[in-house]
């Protein structure tokens, strides 16, 4: 090859290599703007992963916000409630300070009345009501055949029936409760008369368990009293006075209609006023008694 053909390959070769280094520059070029791109979509992505991750957190906010609210709805209808209920134990306990007042300056003028059953049975009266002195005045017959009773009973016997007047029973109302508390000082009062120190009073008068068991069990321990007949217990229980005040109608009736007989009608009867106390009755009226009567006694049909 001569000279001047050496001359043009090596040009040509210098040429093709130019152009080369062109096509590789602009390839690399291309390249660093894949990368760039890539770079670009890849930080994209990311900002679509964080813009995700902040709405799910601000629903999430909302939906906590949305408790907290409800959750605030709530508790203001409770606080709404109990300053009602408040409103209401405060009104009633002022109408029984009112009437407290009314009725000892009535008695300050000499008119005395008992309270009211509602009234003295008041919680806030629940001290008084077992500590009371005993009643030597009020003509319930109840308390009055009671006052009679005490002083032919044997000391003993008077400390049991006391204990038992003390506990609070499950089947009580506020009636019999008021009753039982006024027996249980005309009992109380006798024994420290004679020297003789009572049992140990009461915290409440109202029991903690008032089940349906306790009801029952009461309610038959009240039925044998009263199917034994006449006795210091009988005269003793509050909560068999409606009942002996009705059947004492029945007594009076009998007394007229048959002398000293005893009718058969009376015997049901009294059987019938066992069946209805175990029954959890305990409201005797005289409306309910069927005309035939006869006297309380100890042989009454049991």
């Amino acid at each position: 090859m001569t000279d001047g053909e050496n001359s043009r390959a090596l040009a040509t070769i210098l040429e093709t290599l130019a152009v080369l280094t062109k096509e590789v520059d602009a390839i690399a070029r291309r390249q660093v703007g894949i990368e760039q791109a890539l770079s670009a979509v890849s930080q994209a992505t990311e900002g679509l992963t964080t813009l995700e991750q902040r709405l799910s957190d601000l629903a999430r906010d909302q939906a906590e916000t949305v408790t907290r609210l409800g959750t605030l709805d709530v508790g203001q209808a409770a606080i709404a409630q109990d300053l009602k209920t408040d409103r209401l134990t405060n009104r009633a306990s002022l109408v029984l300070i009112a009437e407290l007042a009314a009725r000892a300056h009535t008695a300050a003028c000499g008119i005395k009345a008992p309270l009211p059953a509602n009234v003295a049975d008041s919680p806030l009266l629940e001290r008084y009501l077992i500590t009371q002195p005993a009643d030597y005045v009020t003509a319930t017959r109840a308390l009055a055949e009671w006052r009679q009773q005490v002083p032919k009973a044997a000391s003993r016997e008077l400390a049991q029936l006391l204990a038992r007047q003390y506990e609070p029973s499950p089947t009580d109302t506020p009636e019999t409760r008021v009753l039982r508390y006024q027996l249980a000082a005309i009992t109380r009062a006798e024994l420290a008369g004679r020297g003789v120190t009572p049992p140990a009073a009461p915290q409440t008068t109202v029991t903690r368990d008032r089940s349906p068991e306790a009801r029952a069990a009461r309610s038959k321990e009240l039925a044998d009293l009263w199917r034994a007949g006449e006795s210091l217990a009988l005269y003793g229980e509050p909560e068999l006075a409606a009942a002996i005040d009705g059947f004492a109608v029945a007594d009076r009736q009998a007394a007229i209609l048959h002398g000293d007989q005893i009718p058969a009608e009376l015997v049901t009867l009294h059987r019938d006023i066992a069946a209805r106390i175990e029954a959890g009755e305990r409201s005797f009226e005289v409306s309910t008694m069927p005309p035939a009567a006869l006297h309380r006694s100890s042989d009454m049909e049991r």
